[in-house]
Parts: structure tokens; C-alpha cells; sequence
């Protein structure tokens, strides 16, 4: 699964995980999906800065 493509100049960054997620728990500015690898919660945290 794909979460977002980047692309420039002919490059291209892919962000994304092999496999079906479970269910995401929102939290704020914040998604958990539990449980994606035995005692591992995947969370990702969305932000705004740009450096």
C-alpha cells in the first residue's frame, strides 16, 4: 500500500508499507496502526515544517 508519491526532476520517493494495515486509531495529528509486526505499533505523525 501506498501512502503518498514525490516526484522531481525524475526521481521519484515512495512512502508506503507491504502489507494490509490493521484499523488506525487517530490521535490528534497522529494515526497508530497496532500490532503491524509482532509487538510493533506503526504510528505516523503529520507536520507542517519545511526546512
Amino acid at each position: 500500500m501506498d501512502w503518498f508519491t514525490l516526484k522531481d526532476e525524475g526521481h521519484e520517493l515512495r512512502l508506503g508499507w507491504p502489507t494490509a494495515l490493521p484499523e488506525p486509531q487517530l490521535d490528534g495529528d497522529a494515526v497508530t496502526y497496532a500490532g503491524v509486526l509482532p509487538d510493533v505499533d506503526l504510528r505516523i505523525r503529520r507536520s507542517r515544517r519545511s526546512e
